[in-house]
């Protein structure tokens, strides 16, 4: 580097948080293109500190602190031209890749155009990304906040101290039933660093995790062999808790294979107390809560967006599998809105990428103050965002939301000197009307949003929106279920239930409402109303009738049709005798044995021993109507209580089944219940099955009866005859 260039440049106010100036190292052979180089460095807003050199010897003495470079910092980014005299580029390059130090440094390539051959010159070269010039100097100012903000900010991850923010001391819970051990480690730690531990201590696993719920701990201590745990089960235990600090086993036993099963369940180390000093303990406390300081931030970034700091497609698709299971549990509405900023490709490039980048965080930041708490707002990629709204009541709750998104776009954004207009396509999806699982809910949305786009934009559509105007909630759907029933629009789709070798033995019937402006309706939007004005009675003598015409259509055309199951509320139980004389009638009419229908009744529905609803439920049976016990798990029953009812099956809630496969205490219970049940000589069923794992868990566990969108997905009467004509069988 001749003495014509400067060789540091002023350092300027950091933006970005660092303890010392950012070194760059510049190679270049034009000094035009160094100059500019400087420049555009200068308006990163980064404290920074710029070398240049001019070749690739140069380069390399000073990558290798040789001669006059020998007390030179390492830069933090090099950015290279691949033609430079004396050591070609790409060798400089290959140096470096082989240097185990250098090779972690960020490179940027300084490439001669943005063709096709040069990107995938780049990507042969495994270099962090590459810009053009002359005009693409002023993409260095991104380059270098990228590096600084994602790259580099690697190497200190948040709270990054061994000891938690603020300088207070590591708190750990020891939890071990031995009090010499326990007296040990506090000596230890205290011999090691007198202010730098709390320790406290529980001698039962109980105790232990009811101190974690209610304390926050830096890193705890466990002893697998306590009174109330059971060896490896003890850990994992502790281990899926939703929210948890390192945890060091600590135990008597140096069984290397022992050791290693607590590693790969979770553990962060493994310490025997035979060979325990104050050093290696606290020093493998500390470095535990490094490396799940390192685990959680590299979550973070796995699963959030870095510009908008948004939740990710990856996050976002897992919250709405969840809201979607709690909908389905507690029959409620889940909306998805797809949203996608008009001619934002505009923006870019008029105004430049920098620009873009800032209206995509402004909006994000409008559009979590336009929802509620427990609403989540997601980018999804480019300028696409996805919203997820739990628990809506109707149209309304979601066209409220939508205008209030479009208001809070309607102000321009000031981006600088610029002043930027937006609006805003979004295209909105209902569960379960418009799918029951989230990529159709995100694939409907989606679509609904590319039909407001060519409307005209900066509106609001929905995938299944009524033609006659949107819902109105309750008074619209009131007057709707009146003439409903006159009109012929409800329908039944039936879910297959099948027993350990695949046959099919149950068909449940499920309602839908079928209206010719607002598509196909679920019965969670429309049964509580039925409930509250009485109409649930002339509903529930429709769904009775039209199961058991539909069960006599399958025996003339099965060899073995299955029995169908029915639901039945609260509110039907107190019919009394007018309810059994109904399904008589209904099974007489149809020429059916009443071992052909079965009534399922929700736990909660027999919560309070209601006698009017028991003494309902006995009648039924001394018909010999099968009565089952749904969603079990989700009340009260105790095994006496089960023996008092006059069931012969019990449905084990979804909710315990969708963890089983990754959650030992899940496994656990079901196993229980399914264990109880065939005790008191009752045939248990599993809802909710939706992988091959949960299946084959199931059927080790010797389960009687499965149901989910594994087994089947409900279907109309007219697709049952298909499916008893040719059974599926599915494999465990």
């Amino acid at each position: 580097m001749t003495s014509s260039f400067p060789q540091q440049i002023k350092r300027m106010k950091s933006t970005g948080g660092l303890r010392r100036a950012l070194d760059v190292l510049l190679v270049e052979e034009d000094p035009a293109d160094i100059r500019l180089a400087l420049e555009g460095l200068k308006e990163s807003g980064f404290d920074l500190e710029t070398r240049a050199v001019r070749g690739g010897v140069e380069a390399l003495s000073f990558l290798r602190r040789e001669g006059e470079y020998a007390d030179a910092r390492r830069p933090d980014v090099i950015l290279l031209d691949l033609d430079i005299p004396g050591a070609d580029g790409r060798e400089l390059l290959g140096e470096i890749k082989r240097h185990s130090e250098l090779e972690r440094i960020p490179l940027t390539i300084l490439a001669h155009s943005r063709s096709r051959e040069e990107i995938l010159q780049r990507h042969d070269l495994g270099v962090n990304c590459g810009i053009a010039r002359p005009t693409g100097w002023n993409e260095l100012t991104r380059v270098i906040s990228t590096t600084v903000t994602s790259w580099l900010a690697r190497s200190s991850p948040p709270g990054g101290g061994t000891r938690p923010a603020g300088g207070d001391p590591v708190r750990v819970l020891v939890i071990d039933d031995n009090p010499a051990d326990v007296g040990l480690v506090r000596a230890l730690l205290r011999e090691q660093d007198p202010d730098g531990f709390v320790v406290s201590a529980s001698g039962t696993l109980h105790d232990g995790l009811r101190s974690m719920d209610r304390e926050t701990f830096d890193a705890v201590l466990l002893d697998l062999f306590l009174p109330d745990g059971n060896g490896e089960d003890t850990l994992a235990r502790v281990v899926l808790r939703t929210s948890r600090p390192p945890i060091l086993v600590l135990t008597g036993s140096a069984d290397e294979t022992i050791a290693c099963r607590a590693l790969r369940q979770g553990a962060e180390d493994f310490l025997s107390k035979t060979d325990l000093g104050g050093a290696a303990l606290a020093r493998a406390i500390r470095h535990a809560m490094a490396r799940t300081r390192w685990r959680n931030h590299l979550d973070h970034l796995a699963h959030h967006d870095a510009l908008t700091k948004l939740p990710n497609r990856t996050l976002f698709h897992d919250r709405l599998s969840q809201a979607l299971e709690v909908a389905r549990r507690n029959q409620q509405a889940v909306a998805v809105l797809f949203l996608d900023l008009d001619r934002f490709k505009e923006v870019n490039d008029t105004l430049g990428h920098a620009v873009g980048d800032a209206v995509l965080e402004c909006a994000a930041e409008r559009l979590k103050l336009a929802v509620r708490g427990s609403d989540t707002v997601a980018r999804i990629g480019g300028d696409e965002f996805a919203l997820l709204l739990p628990e809506v009541r109707s149209f309304d709750d979601v066209v409220l939301v939508g205008d209030k998104i479009l208001s809070s776009l309607r102000a321009a954004f000031l981006i600088g000197p610029h002043r930027v207009a937006a609006s805003a396509s979004i295209g909105a999806s209902v569960f379960p009307n418009d799918g029951e699982d989230a990529e159709a809910l995100l694939k409907n949305a989606d679509a609904a949003m590319y039909r407001a786009k060519q409307q005209g934009r900066n509106s609001l559509e929905f995938h299944s929106r009524p033609t006659g105007g949107r819902l109105t909630g309750r008074g619209a759907l009131a007057q709707g279920l009146r003439n409903a029933l006159d009109r012929g629009q409800f329908v039944l789709h039936y879910l297959p239930m099948i027993d350990a070798h695949g046959q099919v033995v149950s068909l449940e019937a499920l309602i839908r409402w079928r209206h010719p402006d607002w598509g196909l309706i679920y019965p969670m939007q429309f049964i509580p109303l039925a409930e509250e004005t009485g109409l649930i009675m002339e509903i529930g003598e429709w769904v009775v009738r039209s199961a058991c015409s539909d069960r006599r259509r399958w025996q003339d055309g099965a060899d073995l049709p299955p029995r169908v199951s029915i639901n039945l509320s609260l509110r039907q139980l107190y019919q009394g005798r007018p309810l059994v004389d109904l399904l008589s009638r209904a099974l007489s009419e149809n020429g059916l044995e009443p071992t052909c229908l079965e009534v399922e009744v929700g736990e909660k529905t027999l919560a309070h021993d209601d006698n009017l609803a028991l003494q309902t439920l006995h009648e039924l049976a001394d018909t010999g109507v099968s009565i089952a016990l749904d969603d079990y798990g989700t009340g009260y029953s105790s095994p006496s209580r089960l023996r008092r009812l006059p069931i012969r099956r019990v449905k084990i809630d979804r909710s315990f089944i969708h963890n089983i496969a990754a959650n030992v205490d899940d496994a656990a219970l079901v196993t229980a219940m399914i264990g109880m049940g065939h005790g008191l000589k009752l045939s248990l069923v599993a809802e909710g099955v939706e992988t091959c794992e949960q299946m084959s868990f199931l059927v080790e566990q010797q389960i009687d009866h499965l149901q989910g969108h594994y087994i089947g997905r409900p279907v109309p009467a007219d697709s049952c005859t298909a499916l008893l004509a040719a059974p599926r069988q599915k494999e465990a």
